[in-house]
C-alpha cells in the first residue's frame, strides 16, 4: 500500500467530537441502559417489573452515570494544571463517555457468562471493567496529553476508584456482613495492583512501538500523535517543529511556465514544483498550492509535479524558497508569442498531454484509467531528461495529473513498468 492511502486510510477516521453536553446525555443513557441490563441478568427482586427497571437504571447511572460526569468535569482540571495538552472540556467528557461504555460492557459480557455457567460474576465483571476502563484512560491521556507517567496514573485512576466505591455503596450497603466478607478494602487493592499491571504492560507496549522511531527520527509516535490532535484541535503548528527537527535539505527543480499582456505584465502562472503538497491538513507543505497562489498578484495555477511524500516541506516557511525560486526565473523568463497545439501521445498505459513554448514544453502525464499514485522525483527527472533529448528543447515541465488513484498500484518509482511506458511515449 502507498505512502498516500496509508495517509488517507487515517485521515478517514477524525471525526468532530460532540459537545460535553451531549456526551453527558450520552453518559446518562448508556448507563441507565447498562444498569437494567445487568439486572436482567442478574435479577433484583424490589417490587413489580417496572420498579425492577428503574431500580436497575438507577443503579447504573450511580455506578456508572456519576463518577463519569464527575471525572469528565474534573480531568480536564487535573491535565491543565500539570500544564498539558489537548484534553478540553468536550473531549475529557467523551473520554469518561468511552471508559464508562467499556467497563459496562465488560460487566455485561461477565454477568452473562456468569449466568451461562452458572457462576455469580456480577461483582468481579464490574471490577475488571473498571481495569479496562483504566487501561483506556491511561493510554488516551499518556499518549495525548503529554505529562508524565505518574500524573497520568492518577488522573486515569479516578474514575474507575469512583465507579468501585459507587457499587460498594449501592450494592452492599442493606448487607454489612456480607460486604465486610467480601473484603472491600482488599477488593480495592486487587483493582488498584490489576491497574498498575495494566499500566506497566502499556508503558512497555508503547517504549517498544516508539524506541525505532526516536531512534531514528528524534520523536516518537506519541509525541507526534499528541501534536497532530493539538493541530486539529487548535490550529497550532507545533507538530511542525518536529518533522524540522527529522527534516533533511535536498535540492529539486520547480517548473515555472509565465504568461503575459502585450504591454509587459504577467497575465498568468502555470507552476510544478517538484516538492509534494503533504503530509495532511495544513500541516508543512499541505496547503502549498493556496500559498503560492496567494504570493503572486497574476492568477496561478499550481499543479503536481513528480514527487512522493518524501519530499513534503517540512513546515509552511519552507514554502517562500519555492516563491523565490519561481520569482527568480520570472527575471530571467523569455517569451514568445507562438506555442503549438496540445497533443496527446499514449504508449500501453501511459498518457502524456504535450505542448510547446518556445524552446520548452509542459507535459501532463496520466496513467488513467489504470491509475497510480505519485511519480517519484527520480522517475520524473529522467522523463523530463529524456524528453529534452528527443524534442531538442531546454526546459521541460513535467506535471503528474494525479487523476486516476489506486491505492493498489502504488507510486510510479524506479524499476517499476510505468517509469518506461512514460519514458517511451
Amino acid at each position: 500500500m502507498s505512502s498516500m492511502s496509508n495517509v488517507a486510510g487515517l485521515s478517514k477516521w477524525i471525526r468532530t467530537l460532540p459537545n460535553a453536553k451531549s456526551s453527558v446525555l450520552m453518559i446518562i443513557i448508556l448507563s441507565f441502559i447498562t444498569g437494567v441490563l445487568l439486572f436482567l441478568l442478574q435479577p433484583v427482586n424490589v417490587g413489580n417489573g417496572l420498579e425492577d427497571f428503574f431500580y436497575g437504571g438507577a443503579f447504573g447511572f450511580v455506578v456508572f452515570g456519576l463518577p463519569a460526569i464527575i471525572t469528565g468535569s474534573t480531568d480536564q482540571l487535573w491535565v491543565e494544571s500539570l500544564n498539558g495538552i489537548n484534553l478540553k472540556a468536550k473531549h475529557s467528557m467523551f473520554l469518561a463517555l468511552v471508559s464508562m461504555s467499556l467497563a459496562g460492557i465488560v460487566g455485561i459480557i461477565g454477568t452473562a457468562v456468569g449466568l451461562i455457567f452458572n457462576m455469580d460474576l456480577f461483582f468481579n465483571s464490574i471490577l475488571f471493567g473498571c481495569v479496562i476502563a483504566f487501561g483506556f484512560n491511561i493510554l488516551v491521556i499518556l499518549a495525548t496529553t503529554r505529562i508524565k507517567l505518574f500524573n497520568s496514573f492518577i488522573i486515569a485512576i479516578i474514575q474507575p476508584l469512583l465507579m468501585i466505591g459507587m457499587l460498594i455503596i449501592t450494592s452492599f450497603l442493606n448487607n454489612i456482613d456480607y460486604l465486610f466478607s467480601l473484603g472491600y478494602i482488599t477488593t480495592i487493592f486487587k483493582v488498584i495492583i490489576a491497574s498498575v499491571i495494566f499500566l506497566i504492560a502499556i508503558y512497555a507496549f508503547i517504549s517498544v512501538v516508539e524506541s525505532p522511531m526516536k531512534k531514528n527520527l528524534g520523536f516518537g509516535a506519541m509525541e507526534i500523535l499528541s501534536y497532530f490532535i493539538l493541530h486539529m484541535n487548535e490550529g497550532t503548528n507545533t507538530i511542525e517543529q518536529l518533522f524540522d527537527n527529522a527534516g533533511e535539505a535536498i535540492d529539486t527543480l520547480v517548473g515555472v511556465a509565465s504568461f503575459r499582456r502585450l504591454d509587459g505584465s504577467i497575465k498568468a502562472l502555470f507552476l510544478s514544483p517538484c516538492v509534494h503538497p503533504g503530509p495532511l491538513g495544513d500541516i508543512g507543505g499541505s496547503n502549498m498550492p493556496t500559498l503560492l497562489a496567494n504570493s503572486f498578484d497574476a492568477f496561478t495555477m499550481v499543479a503536481h509535479g513528480p514527487s512522493t511524500h518524501d519530499f513534503n516541506p517540512v513546515s509552511s516557511d519552507e514554502i517562500v524558497k519555492i516563491e523565490d525560486a519561481v520569482r527568480k526565473a520570472l527575471d530571467d523568463m523569455e517569451y514568445s508569442p507562438k506555442a503549438s497545439e496540445f497533443i496527446r501521445y499514449s504508449y500501453k498505459k501511459a498518457n502524456v498531454g504535450v505542448q510547446f513554448f518556445k524552446n520548452g514544453t509542459i507535459m501532463l502525464s496520466t496513467f488513467a484509467p489504470s491509475g497510480s499514485d505519485d511519480i517519484e522525483y527520480a522517475v520524473g527527472l529522467a522523463a523530463m531528461i529524456e524528453s529534452q533529448k528527443e524534442l531538442g528543447t531546454e526546459n521541460n515541465i513535467l506535471v503528474d495529473c494525479h487523476n486516476s488513484f489506486n491505492e493498489e498500484k502504488g507510486g510510479v518509482l524506479p524499476g517499476n513498468p510505468e517509469l518506461f511506458q512514460l519514458i517511451d511515449t
